[in-house]
């Protein structure tokens, strides 16, 4: 795994961390953290020193009945571990050199106080995990991968993944040179761009500049590739000042870039080959799971189209934070999205011809492809309404109070009334009315957390049901 990056104990430590992050506010024994980690009773406290010299306004302590006792342990706090834990790695001062252009083992030891072998040792530990994790080996101090454009692509995750808001360390002629080229797009280009935004283009920056720097361009046939699906209007001010100096394929793959992931409204998709596959495979499973729901729309097509294009030519594994185990709950919420991004993702993108596609990668295409269909498609068109009569005894205010509450639950399709009819599916109120022959959920109180949960599992059910008999 990516972890493997840091030096073994900052794993550990890091690993113990997130599972602290999880128990926060539950019982965290001594024994199920050495089970966990899968290390004895000594090692676990060497690990709680450790984070206690690192943790802000944190100490970790065992009790007398062997509960791990510590404050909250937040995101924040994890982050600041990794990013300190990379800065330790060998591994990543042995990888940052080589991206650096550095072309010396001998170097490379003395610096980081290693003796050969162990610098050897290194560069051996690097290569498998390079290998396993983004595809790409060493050959003496040189990264080797089947083109140019994998290696960024592998690169940037890492980078990403570890460093994601912190400061990336590389050299002060390389930032110089990124500032020149931010401070043209922003006025020359006029983009505009967010925070986390502007902080990928610095790294896909910083990589592109450190790789042309050590004579890694991007060859020809890459250029061609970006060229057969993609196409920028003509108005496009796409073109960088001569004083740069920038070879043309590298232009060319920072304008794509910039145009795939911030400024999509320069660019045209042409559906061919590989992209052009892909588009009618959307449309086939569009089709089957729509049916005459709702009509194919061009700007989906057009939408999926440069999400396709993106999964071509960059991989930004590391953006995506939505983890596999999450898929449950879209299945839930939004089924008929989930039934059409699975299947697509499974039957079509497993296929893609570019190389073998990771697990992590479908994950990711799964959710890219279903907050697509979130953000185009109404649920109101093509998903069960379960209506709800809201019909309290405290009377019309506090009927209001709780009709507010519901509209956090609109991504359910509700829609409320206030008079009970033929249409209702669920009838809320203080009050059981045995006659009624629909569901009924009685709220005595304010709701609590186990009302809402009950609510929201009462509506899913009930749509569950509706999306039965429409088959």
């Amino acid at each position: 795994m990516i972890l493997d990056m840091l030096e073994e104990n900052n794993r550990y430590e890091l690993l113990f961390a997130r599972l602290m992050e999880e128990y926060n506010y539950q019982i965290l024994t001594e024994k199920y953290a050495c089970d966990y980690l899968n290390v004895s009773r000594y090692k676990l406290y060497y690990f709680i020193n450790e984070l206690n010299s690192y943790l802000e306004n944190n100490e970790i302590k065992v009790n007398d009945e062997s509960v791990i006792l510590y404050s909250p342990i937040t995101t924040i706090d994890l982050e600041k571990l990794k990013y300190t834990f990379i800065l330790q790695s060998k591994n990543f001062l042995l990888l940052h050199s080589i991206v650096e252009g550095k072309k010396s083992i001998k170097s490379f030891a003395k610096k980081e106080y290693l003796s050969l072998p162990q610098a050897y040792r290194k560069r051996g530990q690097l290569a498998a995990i390079l290998e396993e994790e983004i595809e790409i080996t060493i050959k003496g101090m040189s990264l080797i991968s089947e083109n140019e454009l994998a290696i960024r692509n592998g690169l940037f995750d890492i980078y990403f993944y570890f460093f994601g808001g912190f400061e990336f360390p590389f050299p002060q002629e390389i930032s110089d040179k990124y500032v020149e080229i931010e401070q043209f797009l922003l006025a020359g280009w006029r983009l505009r761009l967010s925070k986390t935004d502007a902080q990928k283009l610095k790294l896909f920056l910083f990589i592109q500049l450190s790789r042309i720097s050590s004579n890694n361009v991007l060859a020809d046939i890459e250029a061609e590739q970006l060229k057969e699906y993609i196409q920028f209007q003509s108005d496009t001010p796409y073109v960088l000042p001569e004083k740069i100096n920038f070879p043309k394929n590298e232009e060319l793959f920072l304008m794509t870039y910039i145009g795939l992931n911030f400024d999509k409204d320069k660019l045209s998709i042409v559906r061919q080959g590989e992209l052009g596959r892909l588009v009618e495979a959307f449309i086939t499973v569009l089709e089957e799971k729509l049916q005459d729901k709702y009509p194919i729309k061009e700007q989906l097509l057009h939408q999926s189209a440069l999400i396709f294009a993106n999964w071509l030519t960059f991989s930004n594994q590391a953006t995506s934070f939505i983890e596999e185990s999450q898929i449950g709950y879209f299945s839930e919420m939004y089924p008929l999205f989930h039934t059409i991004a699975f299947q697509f993702v499974n039957e079509y993108c497993r296929i893609l011809d570019s190389a073998e596609i990771t697990n992590s990668q479908l994950t990711k295409y799964y959710f890219d492809i279903i907050f697509l269909l979130i953000r185009s498609i109404s649920l109101t068109e093509v998903e069960p309404v379960v209506t709800i009569c809201v019909d309290f005894s405290h009377g019309e205010m506090y009927n209001a109070f709780i009709k507010r509450n519901l509209e956090n639950y609109r991504d359910l399709n509700i829609q409320l009334q206030d008079v009970f009819d033929r249409n209702t599916d669920i009838y809320l109120s203080d009050i059981y009315l045995p006659n009624l022959v629909v569901k009924q959920i009685i709220w005595r109180d304010p709701p609590t957390k186990n009302d809402w949960t009950n609510f929201g599992d009462s509506v899913l059910a009930i749509k569950e049901k509706k999306i039965e008999k429409r088959k």
